[in-house]
């Protein structure tokens, strides 16, 4: 089947070269991916995928319907990318989709613009084989994931994919991978620390409680736990960094009555969000024993999401870690199959955030990640993507459909 798989792929290299361009020139930034799904509903439409439609979130879903009921597999991309920065950088301007005998350039070509072509010609490369044995093979690409809440994944799945019936037994991404198969994450808790005081104008400053002064403390004690992370060989080190401080009222000659400290707090599987808050919750009730006049509370901050189509909600600014089980059957066997096509694929994890947290950690879905896109070029201005393994990506999406 391999070869069979790489003929055809190769046949169509110059459509997916073609396809992959005109999404890397479409721009998708964070809620803005109204063109880009239009582009990617037509382009399965045009393929035959069995059903093709556009959810109230915005996410684009196309399904080929496989013989064995119970054996669904997702395989899912962002349609979204964040803003292009210092374009005197970029070598052709992030919008071009240029190409030349190895490299597609781009703002999203590694990720996840590439893997969108892929995913969808391996569904293409199966049906025009008479290979959808298996469960159904569904294409679903999400809205907002550069929001950082799993917007467009949890509408997906709690509501999309509830309405439509379909209950997916694993889950492949597309974020960058280097065509190894990604087993993991850290999370990321977006966190602040509100530390209350005492205004007054700053002419006679003892009047008031400074709350910049209190703020020292908590950030003192804030560094002495980063010293001392968790630790796992796959996914690295938990981390807790302080972004931002910003004081309140901001004005010149008052004594502020809040300090507001945004936490960055990557975390691993094995940690959970109550651990997390308790952790700096036993700083701030340390600081309150010592210093009578000292307060503060602690809150997950949130932001209202909006979709292109109009569909709000408040998230949680939380990105889930997660590890899948490399001793799960199914994964075995994709490892194996993969290893036979390329000999060079290990496990890994990504350094980033993925939407992988939600569908694993809170839907107990196996997710794994397989992608042609590099994570040193996501997010540069050297972004790029390899032909040949994006070639190579969409034979083992095939692959790991049979697996």
């Amino acid at each position: 089947m391999i070869e069979s798989f790489k003929e055809i792929a190769n046949s169509l290299k110059s459509d997916i070269i073609e396809f992959t361009q005109k999404l890397i020139q479409t721009p998708s930034l964070t809620g803005n991916e109204e063109h880009i799904a239009e582009i990617v509903f037509h382009k399965m439409k045009s393929l035959g995928y069995d059903d093709v439609f556009i959810d109230d979130c915005g996410n684009v879903v196309g399904i080929l319907k496989g013989e064995e009921k119970d054996k669904d597999i997702v395989f899912s991309s962002h349609l979204d990318h964040g803003e292009p920065e210092e374009k005197s950088l970029w070598e052709y301007d992030p919008y071009s989709g240029n190409f030349d005998n190895e490299f597609i350039y781009g703002i999203g070509s590694s990720d996840c613009k590439a893997s969108i072509a892929s995913q969808i010609y391996s569904g293409y490369i199966l049906k025009k084989l008479g290979l959808l044995k298996k469960g159904n093979y569904i294409a679903a690409f999400t809205v907002q994931e550069g929001s950082a809440s799993c917007f467009g994944t949890k509408y997906l799945y709690e509501k999309t994919f509830k309405e439509e019936n379909i209950s997916p037994k694993l889950v492949v991404l597309g974020n960058s991978s280097s065509l190894n198969i990604y087993i993991g994450q850290r999370g990321r808790a977006e966190i602040e620390i509100v530390i209350y005081g005492r205004t007054n104008h700053s002419i006679i400053p003892k009047l008031g409680i400074n709350a910049i002064y209190k703020s020292a403390s908590v950030i003192k004690n804030i560094e002495d736990i980063s010293e001392n992370m968790p630790f796992h060989p796959m996914l690295g080190e938990s981390s807790i960094a302080i972004t931002k401080i910003v004081s309140l009222p901001n004005l010149e000659s008052v004594v502020p009555d809040r300090a507001i400290l945004s936490i960055d707090r990557r975390f691993l599987h094995f940690e959970t969000l109550e651990e997390i808050k308790n952790q700096l919750k036993s700083i701030i009730d340390k600081l309150s024993i010592e210093d009578q006049t000292f307060k503060a509370e602690i809150n997950i901050k949130t932001s209202k999401i909006r979709s292109y189509t109009g569909y709000v909600e408040e998230c949680n600014k939380v990105m889930m870690p997660f590890l899948t089980d490399t001793n799960n059957e199914r994964i075995k066997n994709i490892f194996f199959e993969i290893k036979k096509f390329r000999n060079n694929t290990n496990f890994g994890a990504w350094y980033f955030n993925t939407d992988g947290g939600y569908t694993s950690n809170v839907l107990k879905i196996p997710t794994i990640g397989y992608s042609a896109g590099e994570e040193k070029y996501y997010g540069t201005p050297f972004e790029k993507v390899s032909i040949e393994n994006m070639l190579s990506s969409i034979v083992g999406n095939c692959l790991i459909y049979f697996s």
